[in-house]
């Protein structure tokens, strides 16, 4: 090897320690699996065409159908995750409710949270 393709290789290898700064990539939970029911708070009726979603995956939406019923299923994103430091990530995965004619109903979830049956109830609008 001529030192000059030693000197690039050298380089090539510094410059992605550096970028890497001792993290690993790693494929983490984004959002928990959510799935559930839509009512209306005044009668409990369900209500059918919700736009159930996670702020952080809007296009990954449920629309209910006309039992109220929704289901999500759980997204994961690449992440490069630091070797120390902090291990937990302290964001929350937060999920949104929204249909024509209610107030919309905003909750959080921590990322790795499994909610099996959820129950949201949406306020009518004035």
């Amino acid at each position: 090897m001529t030192p000059a393709r030693f000197s690039r290789a050298v380089a090539v290898v510094v410059t992605a320690g550096v970028a890497l700064g001792g993290c690993i990539p790693l494929r983490l939970q984004e959002t928990p699996p959510v799935s559930g029911i839509v009512v209306d708070a005044s009668g409990g009726r369900p209500i059918s065409g919700v736009r159930v979603y996670f702020l952080s995956s809007p296009e990954c939406a449920a629309v209910t159908a006309a039992d109220g019923r929704f289901s999500l299923a759980a997204t994961s994103r690449w992440h490069l995750v630091p070797l120390l430091g902090v291990a937990d990530r302290f964001d929350r995965a937060r999920l949104v409710a929204e249909a024509r004619g209610f107030e919309p109903d905003a909750r959080q979830y921590a990322h790795h949270a499994d909610r099996r049956e959820e129950r949201i109830s949406l306020t009518p609008s004035p």
